[in-house]
């Protein structure tokens, strides 16, 4: 399942993109100064897949001199996507847990950011992406971001222990705070969710290449 259709891609894609970067400009300007931003995970996952967005449109542009009607360029799947999920579940904490808990804010321009980051990096995969390239092992190699994030908000409040990043909290997600006696069921808990939606993206990704068209087993796999 792929629209190959360069031009429709084209336009999709920079006017998402200036969207896209407009609603990072107003959210990262609501958690202040550029560092303290930078303690989010859903601003640290946005800023990569815009750098990644950002290239399939130049990309894109370029391959317009091969026509209109043809498969659109896009970003190496297997780094690609995983970005496409970190931004996803991301989103979904924040409109499941960090915006109903009060733990984050509820503004308009976090709504929208959250909300455009969760759909259009998913309509750009599901549109644009060429299917059945990414293997069973990217699932585990998505782990590799959230784990350092992980570790990067432990070690932040020792590094910087007169810090806080949202209101007088000293962590950007409440269910990371290493003080909460359920804090090793939290992080297990965030962990799995991505290795899930992981799981789950790459079978969506292989059943629409048609790759169970003779069972689930896959040889290739």
């Amino acid at each position: 399942m792929i629209l190959r259709n360069r031009l429709i891609a084209l336009l999709f894609r920079a006017g998402s993109f200036a969207l896209l970067a407009y609603l990072t400009s107003v959210y990262s300007a609501e958690n202040g100064y550029f560092w303290r931003a930078l303690s989010f995970f859903d601003l640290e996952v946005a800023a990569v897949f815009l750098l990644i967005f950002g290239l399939e449109v130049v990309f894109n542009l370029l391959d317009m001199r091969k026509g209109i009607h043809g498969v659109p360029s896009h970003f190496y799947a297997p780094i690609a996507i995983p970005v496409v999920i970190m931004n996803a579940v991301s989103s979904l904490i924040f409109f499941f847990y960090g915006w109903p808990s009060g733990s984050a804010s509820g503004s308009v321009g976090s709504v929208f950011f959250h909300a455009f980051f969760l759909v259009i990096p998913v309509v750009n995969w599901v549109l644009f992406y060429t299917k059945g390239t990414v293997r069973w092992f990217t699932s585990f190699s998505i782990l590799i971001v959230p784990t350092f994030y992980a570790l990067f908000s432990f070690f932040r409040t020792l590094i910087w222990p007169d810090s806080t990043v949202y209101g007088a909290g000293m962590y950007a997600y409440p269910f990371l705070n290493p003080e909460d006696a359920l804090y090793p069921l939290h992080l297990i808990g965030f962990l799995f969710g991505f290795f899930g939606a992981a799981i789950l993206v790459i079978f969506l990704n292989n059943l629409m290449a048609g790759k169970y068209k003779n069972g689930l087993r896959d040889p290739e796999y």
